[in-house]
């Protein structure tokens, strides 16, 4: 049954299954006589882009990309965020987890860090226009120190299947599911392309009319995957009495709607987006372009010494290293000029055994 042009179903009627919800959507959308919301567009779509839902001859502009979520890191107070603002087109906020994520600033520049066990934000539900069979797109600038298989940057849909059920967008190592948890073959990875403990740009966008997915790091293609079936993301929990499900950041939904306890986000973000559309790979690297020079992280000229010592002939020296920072150790004997002994150290530590060096042997540590 169609109730103003939405699939519906009534104690006479069953369930839909995922696939047969989006063949009867796509019935919908291909013929006039029935629509979505009468003319092809959700309400809040309508009213998100400035067109007119009580108008079916109003309809929004769908080439200009618009972010419906637009989290922004810069501007927040440091310590504890319990609430971060949408400043997106559907505005609200988004609730943080019991223990809230932590605003601070990573190389100079905000962000909001997430622990990796208990932080996560739970936003507003997520509409039918950026999930079902929708194009979407997902963008953001990460502080990422290491990455497992997978974790999550920010997630709609729920786990647990059927294949592309899900919609997580992840910065993992894991070859088929580390970029995206879309759940079965959709599934898509990084392809090798991870960056790590660097102010970093990733994206990932679903093409509905080329059913495609693709993951881009720094403005650039990371992998791409042609899809055999579209997707179709869940916008709901699956209770007796269905509930909708939150879009979440740093964590992803079970499927009866609460937050999966594990696979959250170990990362700091700057600003994370999510659009209506399916971005293209030129809008993609227009935006790494615009932003960049904002995400350089600014590295102090002077190394705090935190420790030197020595046991057993070997030498230790440790320092503050600032995040996104790598170091130098040189070494000179006469102050006539410094030899390298060791380079690319960013975890702020250095060893090396003494016991056959001259007496007269001096060491400092450079940023490079």
């Amino acid at each position: 049954m169609v109730r103003n042009g939405i699939l519906a179903h009534s104690s006479s009627f069953l369930i839909p299954t995922p696939m047969e919800f989006l063949m009867e959507l796509k019935r919908i959308r291909t013929h006039s006589s029935q629509t979505l919301m009468g003319d092809g567009f959700e309400d809040g779509q309508e009213v998100a882009r400035k067109s007119n839902p009580a108008s079916d001859s109003s309809v929004p502009d769908m080439t200009a990309n618009i972010a419906m979520f637009d989290l922004k890191a810069d501007g927040l107070p440091d310590g504890p965020l319990s609430a971060w603002p949408n400043s997106g087109a559907l505005g609200g906020s988004f609730a943080s987890s019991p223990i809230p994520p932590v605003v601070e600033k990573i190389g100079g520049i905000p962000g909001v860090t997430f622990n990796g066990t208990d932080h996560y934000f739970r936003g507003p539900s997520a509409p039918i226009f950026i999930s079902q069979d929708s194009s979407r797109t997902i963008d953001a600038w990460i502080y990422n120190p290491t990455s497992p298989d997978e974790e999550t940057i920010a997630s709609f849909g729920r786990r647990g299947g059927p294949d592309g059920s899900n919609f997580s967008f992840n910065h993992g190592v894991h070859p088929e599911w580390g970029a995206g948890g879309i759940w079965g073959a959709p599934d898509i990875g990084w392809n090798g392309n991870v960056i790590n403990a660097e102010w970093t740009h990733v994206a990932i966008t679903y093409d509905a009319e080329a059913i495609k997915t693709t993951v881009y790091s720094n403005g650039a293609v990371a992998n791409e995957e042609q899809l055999e079936t579209p997707l179709f993301t869940w916008t709901e929990n699956n209770a007796a009495s269905p509930e909708p499900l939150a879009l979440l950041i740093a964590a992803q939904n079970l499927a009866n709607g609460t937050v999966e306890s594990g696979l959250r986000g170990s990362m700091t973000i700057g600003r994370l987006r999510v659009y209506d559309t399916a971005l293209t790979t030129a809008e993609i690297s227009a935006l790494y372009s615009a932003e960049k020079d904002a995400y350089v992280a600014v590295i102090p000229d002077v190394v705090v010494i935190t420790g030197i010592g020595i046991t057993a002939d070997v030498l230790k020296i440790t320092w503050e290293s600032a995040p996104g920072a790598t170091y130098k150790v040189q070494y000179t004997e006469n102050f006539n000029g410094w030899t390298d002994v060791a380079t690319g150290i960013s975890n702020g530590e250095f060893s090396e055994n003494i016991a056959t060096l001259g007496d007269n042997h001096f060491y400092r540590v450079v940023p490079e």
